[in-house]
C-alpha cells in the first residue's frame, strides 16, 4: 500500500531540504526521535539508528536514506518495524517561484499478514504520524 500526505513550507528550498537531510536536526523537530545515530553518512548515502519512543516503548529503528539534493530524499528499513513486511519512503521537494516548497512524504509497505482491515488500520496512523511530523518540521523551519 501506497500513502502520501503533503505540505507546504514557506522558505528556501536548500534550507527545507537540508533540515529533512540532517538526522541530528530530527531529536530537535520531532518530539517522539530520543536519539539518532549516523552510521554513515557522505552525503548521498546515509545510513542510521534512530530511536523512536512508542506506545510499547523505546524502539530502535535501522534506515538506509539515498539523497538526491535539493529534490528526493529516500529511504528505507532494512529490518522494517514489527508485523511490517517492508517498508520505504520518500520526501518530494517541488519549489514554486514564491518562496514556497511543497513537500510530498510518501510511504510504500506491506504487513507481514494478508488483513486488509489491519493493512487501512496501519495506513491511517502512520499517515497521521507523516502529517504530524510534516507540520512539525514546518513550524521549526518557518519560526527559526
Amino acid at each position: 500500500m501506497i500513502i502520501s500526505e503533503t505540505i507546504s513550507i514557506q522558505g528556501d528550498l536548500k534550507d527545507i531540504y537540508g533540515a529533512f537531510c540532517d538526522l541530528t536536526l530530527w531529536t530537535k523537530i520531532l518530539p517522539d526521535i530520543k536519539n539518532a545515530e549516523i552510521l554513515y553518512d557522505d552525503h548521498i548515502h546515509q545510513e542510521f539508528l534512530m530511536t523512536v519512543e512508542r506506545p510499547a516503548g523505546l524502539e530502535t529503528i535501522r534506515g538506509v536514506r539515498y539523497c538526491h539534493p535539493f529534490h528526493t530524499l529516500e529511504v528505507f528499513h532494512p529490518v522494517p518495524p514489527p508485523g511490517v513486511k517492508y517498508m520505504r519512503g520518500k520526501w518530494h521537494f517541488i519549489p514554486d517561484n514564491q518562496d514556497i516548497v511543497d513537500v510530498i512524504a510518501t510511504r510504500d509497505f506491506e504487513l507481514i499478514t494478508n488483513n486488509p482491515a489491519a493493512e487501512n488500520e496501519f495506513a491511517e496512523k502512520l499517515k497521521n504520524y507523516l502529517k504530524t511530523n510534516l507540520n512539525l518540521f514546518k513550524a521549526a523551519i518557518e519560526n527559526k
